[in-house]
């Protein structure tokens, strides 16, 4: 969606919007299926290590984004709002997956 269709944000309040919603879903799916694909690989659940770097990829990755929007993208710019729900979305897809974890290895394990 072009940029100058989002309305700017100016408070808290008008952080809680739905893109922002969007934002936390999509990078907290991509933190938790990066644990996905490596607790499938090794049949096992995954250490600290691979937490840490999907943690980090996630975070890195949205960043990366914000920076392309607000550098490169015409008529979008980054925020760092938008940043800050790719952040907390990676961080809460590595705790749903770490809760789900003993469940998701014992269904690989099954198959």
């Amino acid at each position: 969606m072009p940029g100058n269709f989002i309305p700017h944000v100016h408070t808290f309040r008008d952080w809680l919007q739905w893109d922002k919603l969007t934002h936390f879903v999509l990078f907290g799916g991509f933190s938790f299926f990066l644990l996905f694909g490596k607790a499938k690989s090794i049949k096992d659940v995954p250490n600290i290590r691979h937490y840490l770097v999907a943690l980090l990829s996630s975070i890195v990755y949205g960043a990366f984004c914000e920076w392309l929007q607000w550098s490169v993208c015409i008529g979008r710019d980054g925020n760092l709002f938008d940043f800050y729900a790719d952040a907390l979305g990676a961080f809460i897809g590595n705790i749903i997956f770490f809760l789900l974890s003993k469940k998701i290895i014992t269904y690989f394990k099954k198959r």
